[in-house]
């Protein structure tokens, strides 16, 4: 994302009163919570490798793929945060860098 783009969305966070996920205890605990989180690259050998249930049914297109790895960061960071609306923005693929970059929004 561009730096104007990360204001854009800075400024309608701001209006839609809502706070980062990871934000002290005391702060916005009555605002929804958003988390973003932007991945350079992703590769659907290494969402594999984290999943291993993904061993037999792994994901055959980019789009699932970008599906999973954004569930997967959804259950790696609950413990921490639970976001009301995750948005995970997938810049590229590996290991040919294609340059098909994903939005997924994941909502708990």
């Amino acid at each position: 994302m561009s730096r104007t783009e990360v204001e854009m969305l800075d400024h309608t966070v701001r209006l839609l009163n809502m706070t980062s996920c990871f934000c002290s205890s005391s702060c916005g605990r009555e605002r929804m919570k958003l988390g973003i989180v932007i991945v350079p690259a992703a590769s659907i050998s290494s969402i594999i490798a984290c999943d291993s249930s993904l061993d037999f049914a792994p994901p055959t297109s980019l789009p699932a793929a970008a599906y999973l790895f954004a569930q997967l960061l959804t259950r790696h960071w609950s413990s921490h945060c639970t976001a009301d609306l995750m948005i995970v923005y997938i810049r590229s693929w590996n290991p040919d860098r294609i340059r098909k970059p994903f939005i997924v929004p994941v909502y708990s």
